[in-house]
């Protein structure tokens, strides 16, 4: 009887060291796993915070080149403009906002582009009078 006892005694001590070792591999998975989705989530935040910089940038550059034909087509050293409303393919508006003031006989144009929470700027100075 005593031989049965320990061959249980055994048995269950060898079951237990089993789901012991079950649940720590599982967990040493988990953990695993949560590494690499909140990896993947900051690079996926990365990305959409550069395509919206990137859309920003357009804008900006879309509102330059539009103060710059104004100013050459209409003959003009600073031109009055309102902010430009550009709407993409899937619906969505970035606006440029040109900003144009003269001093010291230049003409300084900035261009700020806007889109969701990204700002990109560029800014020229031009001379005054018709540059042809």
């Amino acid at each position: 009887m005593k031989i049965k006892d320990q061959k249980k005694a055994k048995q269950t001590y060898r079951q237990g060291s089993a789901i012991i070792l079950t649940v720590t591999v599982l967990g040493l998975v988990l953990a695993m796993a949560l590494t690499v989705s909140a990896v993947l989530l900051a690079e996926l935040n990365i990305n959409a915070d550069m395509s919206d910089s990137l859309t920003a940038i357009y804008a900006a550059d879309s509102g330059m080149e539009w103060a710059l034909y104004e100013i050459r087509q209409q003959n003009i050293d600073t031109p009055q403009m309102p902010s430009l409303v550009i709407t993409n393919t899937s619906g969505e508006d970035s606006i440029a906002q040109v900003i144009s003031f003269t001093a010291g006989g230049t003409t300084t144009i900035k261009s700020i582009g806007n889109y969701r929470d990204a700002y990109r700027a560029f800014q020229t100075d031009q001379p005054l009078g018709n540059p042809d």
